[in-house]
């Protein structure tokens, strides 16, 4: 039976109010058995457990297993500087420090959903572009118009984990540097307007922004924000370890231990996402879904054409995203997947 999003909230009593800040990265297409797909992560952090988690990253670039303390190791630890650097998926294999504080940060993440620590929440959308007539967004700016459709799409439905709030005040909304999105006419302050504009026609007023557009953030802690960057490394990285396991598109050893590591969630994510008692209390808290659940040519037989109205209102409807993996694979291949030979 496939698992429908809206049995998130049934169980759940209202509280009062959350705050949270968000956490946004991208990666470009990634060519999949006949499909190329772009991935948008975006990832909310309670704010009362904001700084418990900063810590837990920031300390495990002190390799000195005995003081594990970042802050305070530099008098003790020769390598601190060396440490202290950016941490990216794609250019994870090139160094050993990297590789340790990389492993940590994921063991952070399975500590955390193990745990049920409630710090760390994220909503992974993959956009199945082949299904889909991109050049119905406009002759310029394509990429730029989808992404800030489809950032909209992915940041509400990471926002509606949280009904179990009576309110959900969002602080604010970080996104790693991009020239192309910073540049885009209005994804910067439309973005919250049109979230607001569509509860509000909803009859409904349950989100509070505290900001009014997104953040534009240097990934790169020593040049960016020592805190807030840190979390967007950890966005591209987790990102960066989920793909893999879908994909099975890394070669160094580096990624690949770090996909065996994070394989068991990311496994349980798309097979069973209404499991409410896993073990690793990912139900309401982590996501993966897929857009369009239909094909191409299902979308065409439908609606007989493929434009921006016509994604709109597929977006607008749970029932074509699909939650699991057979989103993925194509029956007819007889290609081997990921699931079978990890």
């Amino acid at each position: 039976m496939e698992y429908k999003q809206k049995t998130f909230f049934k169980d759940y009593k209202n509280k009062d109010t959350i705050n949270i800040d968000i956490y946004a990265d991208e990666s470009k297409e990634i060519a999949y058995n006949k499909e190329n797909i772009t991935y948008i992560m975006v990832m909310a952090i309670p704010s009362d457990k904001k700084e418990n988690l900063f810590n837990k990253l920031n300390n495990s670039r002190c390799l000195n297993e005995i003081q594990n303390n970042y802050a305070n190791c530099k008098n003790n630890c020769k390598y601190h500087i060396n440490n202290n650097v950016e941490i990216h998926y794609s250019h994870l294999g090139k160094h050993q420090i990297t590789r340790e504080i990389a492993n940590k940060w994921i063991d952070i993440l399975l500590e955390n959903d193990k745990n049920n620590e409630k710090s760390i929440y994220f909503n992974i959308l993959g956009i199945k572009n082949n299904s889909l007539e991109f050049n119905k967004f406009g002759e310029n700016h394509i990429h730029a118009n989808i992404y800030n459709r489809f950032f909209r799409t992915a940041l509400v439905r990471l926002l509606r984990m949280f009904d179990e709030y009576k309110n959900v005040e969002i602080n604010h909304i970080f996104h790693d540097k991009t020239d192309e999105m910073q540049n885009h006419f209005f994804f910067e302050n439309r973005t919250v307007y049109k979230i607001l504009y569509d509860e509000e026609i909803k009859g409904k007023n349950k989100y509070k922004f505290n900001t009014n557009k997104i953040e534009f953030i240097d990934s790169n802690h020593i040049t960016g924000n020592i805190q807030d960057s840190q979390f967007i490394q950890f966005v591209d990285l987790i990102l960066g370890v989920t793909e893999n396991v879908i994909h099975a598109n890394a070669s160094n050893e580096t990624k690949i231990e770090l996909t065996n590591k994070i394989n068991p969630l990311i496994t349980r994510i798309l097979e069973n996402p209404g499991n409410k008692n896993s073990s690793y209390n990912y139900f309401n808290k982590q996501t993966l879904s897929f857009f369009p659940k239909m094909s191409r040519d299902d979308i065409m037989l439908k609606y007989g054409k493929i434009d921006e109205t016509i994604i709109y209102d597929l977006l607008h409807n749970k029932d074509n995203f699909e939650n699991g993996k057979q989103a993925l694979f194509n029956k007819e291949s007889n290609q081997l997947n990921i699931f079978d030979i990890m």
